[in-house]
């Protein structure tokens, strides 16, 4: 089997878009969750009081149909289309009726970005909506307009060792007008988006391109970047699970890859416990990621009940306890802050003081010691 799941590493998986996941249910029993796509994505968005004047009804019916059909998939031609006749201001307004609208909102950033030709301009007008996914699609635009037939390997992607690349790369979160709307944490986890992108979605030269930067904290968020949109973009059933097992336990940046994908793993089997015994038999670092997966994975479900991560997160391994309430809390404190607090109460005394401290912690800390993320290969 092992050998089979090499072959299949090294095999351009189709960059079929997947639905990202939304873990919702009210039910108490873990065991017995159900994961699958949240109201607000599986049904018409509620238009609501979304200003349209001076928008043709047709065009914005024929818009509102396009996006239901796409949901998560929204192709950067749609939006192209739309730019002109509903607006960008409008079309956020639209996806952002969903918090959860990250996905679809890459590509419209690229669109914005291709219109604009500027960073700030295009910033502005993505603003934080849809978890800054709109943003994340202006770098890959950015990214995307030096690729030339002078600095790629030929079929138009970048060539790794290329130092004017190299040097855009290093440079790019130190922009001025980056660093406006990004501490640099954050901003090298979006910047993991975009190499991936240019890399064409291949995960060994995208972690290339991360590894070039300078300090471990920029490197192992970049490689969250770079995972997070593998997942969204690359992930298939076609494929088992024990492939993605592969890349996650074959990396040294296990935490990173579990972070985003035990949540597929949940949807398929919805057994908490059967999951927590399969991230136990790992050796301690892919564990240690695993747990941090299923925290992150359950960041939704802790935002509307948070006592959920007492059940979610405990464990008699403290090490194992701490990254999975690291995976939930982040995201927890950003979707709503009370909830957070409330979720941090409902540990014991000794969690609870660390669940505390990673509220006031950001989520992409420069500073946060990484000693049970990051693992540098043998």
């Amino acid at each position: 089997i092992s050998v089979v799941i090499l072959i299949f590493l090294f095999i351009s998986v189709g960059k079929n878009s997947q639905s990202s996941y939304d873990l919702n249910s009210d039910s108490e029993d873990l065991d017995s969750f159900s994961f699958q796509l949240s109201d607000m994505v599986s049904k018409n968005y509620d238009i609501g009081k979304i200003n349209h004047q001076n928008i043709s009804s047709r065009d914005f019916k024929e818009f509102k149909r396009g996006i239901n059909k796409y949901k998560f998939q929204v192709p950067y031609e749609f939006f192209n289309y739309y730019y002109e006749k509903i607006t960008p201001s409008v079309i956020l307004n639209y996806l952002s009726q969903n918090k959860f609208c990250h996905t679809e909102a890459h590509a419209l950033g690229r669109v914005i970005f291709n219109r604009t030709q500027n960073i700030a301009e295009s910033f502005s007008m993505c603003g934080y909506r849809c978890t800054s996914g709109c943003i994340h699609g202006v770098f890959m635009g950015y990214f995307k307009q030096y690729e030339s037939s002078s600095d790629n390997d030929g079929d138009g992607h970048y060539e790794l060792n290329d130092s004017d690349t190299l040097k855009l790369i290093e440079n790019f979160c130190n922009k001025n007008e980056v660093k406006k709307f990004f501490s640099l944490g954050e901003c090298y986890h979006a910047l993991g988006h975009p190499l991936l992108f240019i890399s064409d979605y291949n995960l060994s030269k995208g972690l290339e391109l991360c590894r070039t930067l300078k300090g471990k904290a920029q490197i192992y968020y970049c490689a969250t970047g770079i995972y997070n949109e593998y997942f969204l973009s690359s992930y298939t059933d076609k494929l088992p699970m024990d492939y993605y097992f592969f890349l996650c336990n074959t990396t040294e940046f296990p935490a990173a890859c579990y972070r985003y994908m035990i949540g597929y793993l949940l949807k398929k089997n919805k057994n908490l416990s059967d999951v927590k015994r399969r991230c136990l038999s790992l050796p301690r670092p892919q564990k240690l990621g695993c747990f941090h997966g299923i925290g992150f994975a359950y960041q939704y479900n802790i935002t509307r009940n948070p006592e959920l991560i007492t059940n979610v997160c405990e464990d008699e391994d403290r090490e194992n306890e701490k990254v999975c309430i690291d995976g939930a809390i982040h995201i927890v404190s950003v979707f709503n802050k009370e909830s957070s607090i409330k979720a941090c109460n409902s540990l014991r005394d000794e969690m609870k003081l660390y669940c505390m401290q990673e509220i006031r912690n950001s989520r992409f800390s420069l500073k946060k010691p990484l000693d049970l993320y990051y693992f540098d290969k043998e």
